[in-house]
């Protein structure tokens, strides 16, 4: 009998704890989250964007959807650049997502300057793991479309391009009168990219390199692999100052931009497999004007 006693005790106690856990585990499977606020959310936090004259869209989400309702929305804009088509993110019953749009005037902006804002609601309607607020950065991208061409003009080492490659292509970036890109610079296969400012020329493209020499060590510099060939040191590549004081113009239109017979001067440190020649004066011009 003790021992049928402990069997029936020790089955009763596996079935209670079967029960237990059977119970815990039901009590789990039933929980489930209500938030206690709208549950809204922007679909990021930052964010970059291109202004080429298209809206910006910008997208909010909810986790629930059961109402109707409208979120009040706060753009802070320190540049007044940007007008918001509605002031609310408003959600019909049953929409998950909503969308506002910025627009802007494109003939009022500047390329490569940043033009910034913010968007947000209070955070009282955040979902738990949201953002209440959006933050953005904007510039207007460099679109250049041909303009003419300019021409090697002087120079030591422009005398070892080849005839038919000292004339470039030069394009002027949209909604610009002084951002240029010289295509297949210096007879070779990269561009450059320059503005005027103040009658100075400040290069932006290529990126800054160094050369490792005493008199240039630490300078920053834009290389250039050229089209000259040296007779006994092979190819020349040829590394601009990009100090705008020593990008300097000649016969500049009275705003200060570029015309017809317009003249360019760079310094350049001209190097060879072998070494280095050291600094040289360049010059190009204006050739034709489309």
């Amino acid at each position: 009998m003790k021992k049928l006693s402990m069997k029936l005790l020790s089955v009763v106690g596996a079935l209670a704890v079967v029960f237990a856990l059977t119970s815990c585990n039901q009590d789990m499977m039933e929980t489930t989250y209500t938030p206690d606020n709208n549950n809204v959310t922007f679909e990021m936090s930052t964010a970059s964007f291109n202004l080429e004259g298209q809206p910006i869209v910008i997208k909010i989400n909810r986790g629930v959807a059961n109402d109707a309702i409208s979120i009040p929305l706060t753009l802070t804009d320190p540049t007044g650049t940007f007008t918001i088509n509605k002031n609310s993110a408003d959600f019909a019953a049953g929409e998950f997502s909503t969308e506002v749009q910025l627009s802007y005037n494109l003939e009022d902006l500047k390329p490569i300057v940043n033009y910034p804002f913010t968007l947000s609601f209070n955070e009282a309607d955040m979902a738990i793991s949201g953002s209440s607020r959006l933050s953005a950065n904007c510039q207007m991208p460099l679109v250049y479309k041909d303009w003419g061409k300019v021409s090697a003009y002087a120079g030591s080492f422009f005398g070892y391009v080849p005839a038919e490659k000292r004339t470039w292509t030069i394009q002027l970036a949209d909604f610009t009168s002084n951002y240029f890109k010289i295509k297949g610079f210096f007879g070779g296969e990269e561009d450059i990219e320059f503005n005027i400012q103040n009658g100075k020329g400040v290069i932006t493209a290529p990126g800054i390199s160094y050369y490792n020499a005493t008199d240039v060590k630490d300078y920053p510099m834009a290389k250039v692999v050229t089209g000259a060939v040296h007779p006994s040191y092979g190819v020349v590549t040829a590394y601009l100052d990009i100090d705008p004081a020593c990008v300097l113009f000649g016969g500049l239109n009275e705003d200060g931009t570029l015309q017809l017979g317009s003249i360019m001067q760079f310094d350049t440190w001209i190097t060879v497999s072998a070494g280095y020649f050291g600094w040289y004066t360049h010059q190009i011009q204006v050739t034709a004007v489309n």
